[in-house]
């Protein structure tokens, strides 16, 4: 069975959001693209009520870097505006194939979970500007968009490929 990012991410959302169900991350499973960490799949001993929830119950999460970028509306997007949500924070580009799959799940997730998730693109591209602005029109993205640079790449583990998920708790705690 091919696992989806999206899926991925969509779960480990409704892990915050209240929807009843965890991402597993101590059981096997396939990884995106073959390269960095498992993606994890919701089981049966990950749903509340399991011996697998109570031993996370006490998990310590790592706080989320804050971030000051520019944004694509000329704005500054700052992780911290958000604090009190749960935030999917995506690096990616527009010249990636991977990246360009998932962006119409992220739209389809801002829409859906408005309010409830926020969304922030942070693109790696180098032409900035002048590559993202077109290609966020054509796929019609809804969610903040900031551009990267190396300070944050490094702050966030120094992203190795992309697309790089990752969600953050509304206490601004890396949850995945």
């Amino acid at each position: 069975m091919k696992f989806n990012l999206m899926r991925g991410a969509a779960l480990a959302v409704l892990l915050f959001v209240g929807d009843g169900l965890q991402a597993d991350p101590g059981g096997p499973s396939p990884t995106a693209g073959g390269e960095g960490p498992p993606l994890r799949t919701t089981t049966p001993e990950s749903l509340p009520g399991s011996s697998y929830a109570a031993r996370e119950a006490g998990r310590v999460l790592p706080p989320a870097p804050d971030f000051a970028l520019p944004g694509l509306d000329g704005k500054i997007v700052r992780l911290s505006d958000y604090k009190g949500q749960v935030v999917i924070v995506d690096f990616w580009a527009t010249w990636c194939p991977p990246c360009r799959a998932e962006i119409p799940g992220f739209v389809k997730m801002a829409a859906d979970y408005k309010g409830r998730v926020a969304i922030l693109g942070i693109s790696l591209d180098e032409g900035r500007e002048k590559d993202v602005r077109p290609f966020y029109a054509k796929y019609r993205m809804n969610y903040p968009v900031a551009f990267g640079d190396a300070a944050v790449v490094e702050a966030y583990g120094g992203i190795r490929g992309i697309p790089t998920t990752f969600v953050i708790t509304p206490d601004q705690k890396i949850a995945k």
